[in-house]
């Protein structure tokens, strides 16, 4: 078994940052795929340094979709940087997972699912300084 392969199970059966969070003032967005009922959330609390001072996900669904969101989660906790975060792709979301070439076209949706709810949550944090 390839590296890659072992990182995911990995992911898959001990997520990072898999629950929702037990405090409020979170940013929430979820995402469903409907060709296979997957669901994925995700909740994110910024502090005043523009960092991500907490992010969390939850949901069901397949290895692809829950693993590839578990590495998201943990790359965007380490990186804090809102700036940094706001910057990720999904080609940054396939290389956590090998590459591209590494994901079946057929679960690419699986594998974008926590990037995309992500990418809501992070409209929202930009609503949200416009308002001030």
């Amino acid at each position: 078994m390839d590296l890659y392969r072992e990182n995911l199970l990995d992911h898959y059966k001990n997520p990072r940052y898999f629950g929702k969070p037990e405090t409020g003032a979170s940013l929430v967005s979820e995402e469903i795929n409907p060709s296979c009922g997957d669901s994925i959330g995700v909740a994110v609390k910024i502090n005043r340094q523009q960092e991500i001072s907490e992010i969390h996900f939850w949901g069901e669904g397949c290895i692809v979709s829950i693993a590839a969101t578990s590495m998201l989660i943990e790359k965007v906790k380490a990186q804090k940087k809102l700036s940094k975060v706001l910057s990720l792709t999904q080609k940054d979301v396939f290389k956590l997972l090998g590459g591209k070439e590494a994901v079946p076209p057929a679960r690419f949706t699986c594998a974008l699912m926590g990037f995309e709810a992500l990418k809501k949550v992070l409209s929202k944090v930009a609503a949200e300084k416009v308002k001030r």
